[in-house]
């Protein structure tokens, strides 16, 4: 069996060398066109900065000490001008002092004179996978952003019915509120029935804590638009019935602050509340919640009562991914919350005075 066979191929990426040496650039070029990189070579700094002014490249390995110009003014140039390139700086200086601008002025990578083709391709494959990473981020972020813009201009005809000052509570102004918490979760056909049990947990509950009947009636209106915010939210995640993974999760976690920015800036004391409740309806009494990590009494009030009232609903509700829970069996569970994930006082009213009436 032979030794001397060729790597296997990768998809092909552009990569600048920049080194004054010849024999080094080289044999740069010759290790990464082998393993199927695409490759261009610069003598010095002005060069290369003419180069990547004519084309585009993924990715500049540049070394540090050249005349002219050094390795750590191309680096700055680069990621000044050409975010989305990837650096991996190189020298013959073995000092961990050396390792420190590199890293502070956003390089991906250090490599050390000499240094084996593995370490060589091995630091590239990993710059460009962390770039691509990056650049997935950076389209994602631009892509929530511009949907919660298109929603936002979706639902201003909407909320602008809504947006009347000490006005009575109407059938069509409800109506509103309906179409437009449905529309946030219009995929799923049980939707509905949770927004409406929902709002009827929260009235249950704020009436026994001792909120006025006009206060109670605007959070049990209110409270249907607590996940408005997802609406913003990509497909592949708000559909998503596996897992989460970390980058997933906090892309979901994003609905409350989406919401809230929906919904602020009215004079209308129903939208003021809304805003509110959407904003913190995931905060948890202990402090380990989203967005803000509010613990306690810090939370508005509204927006505890609403997470009680959520979490019992969603216990007692059938979802892709688990049968609807018990009475006895949710309260157990809500039980457990007590003091962590909700306010323990709530929850204790919730059991006493509201499930009994479920």
């Amino acid at each position: 069996m032979t030794t001397d066979q060729a790597p296997v191929k990768v998809v092909e990426r552009r990569l600048l060398i920049v080194d004054d040496e010849e024999p080094i650039r080289r044999v740069l070029a010759r290790i990464l066109t082998r393993a199927g990189y695409e490759c261009a070579m610069a003598a010095n700094v002005p060069e290369a900065r003419r180069m990547l002014s004519e084309e585009p490249f993924d990715l500049v390995l540049s070394d540090v000490m050249m005349p002219e110009e050094s390795g750590f003014s191309l680096l700055a140039h680069v990621r000044e001008t050409y975010p989305d390139t990837a650096v991996i700086m190189v020298t013959a200086v073995d000092d961990p002092r050396a390792a420190e601008p590199v890293a502070k002025n956003g390089a991906y990578g250090y490599l050390i004179k000499p240094f084996e083709p593995s370490a060589i391709l091995i630091n590239v494959a990993a710059a460009l996978h962390r770039r691509d990473e990056t650049l997935s981020q950076q389209l994602r972020n631009a892509e929530l952003e511009k949907s919660v813009t298109s929603a936002g201009k979706e639902l201003e005809d909407a909320l602008d019915r809504l947006s009347i000052a000490d006005a009575a509570w109407t059938a069509s102004q409800e109506e509103t509120v309906d179409r437009l918490a449905q529309a946030a979760e219009w995929r799923d056909p049980a939707t509905g029935h949770h927004l409406q049990q929902m709002s009827i947990y929260v009235a249950r509950l704020a009436t026994t804590v001792g909120l006025p009947a006009e206060q109670v009636e605007q959070l049990r209106i209110a409270s249907k638009m607590h996940d408005v915010g997802k609406i913003a939210l990509p497909d592949d995640v708000l559909l998503k019935q596996g897992t989460f993974t970390p980058e997933e999760r906090l892309i979901m976690q994003k609905h409350s602050e989406i919401g809230a920015r929906m919904l602020e800036g009215s004079d209308s004391a129903l939208l003021k509340l809304a805003a509110e409740v959407a904003l913190t309806h995931h905060e948890h009494y202990d402090g380990g919640g989203y967005p803000r990590g509010l613990a306690g009494t810090a939370i508005p009030l509204e927006g505890r009562i609403v997470a009680v009232g959520d979490v019992y609903d969603a216990l007692r509700s059938e979802r892709p991914y688990k049968m609807a829970y018990s009475v006895d069996r949710s309260v157990e569970i809500l039980s457990g919350e007590r003091g962590t994930l909700l306010d323990p006082e709530l929850v204790d009213l919730f059991i006493e005075k509201v499930v009994e009436h479920t």
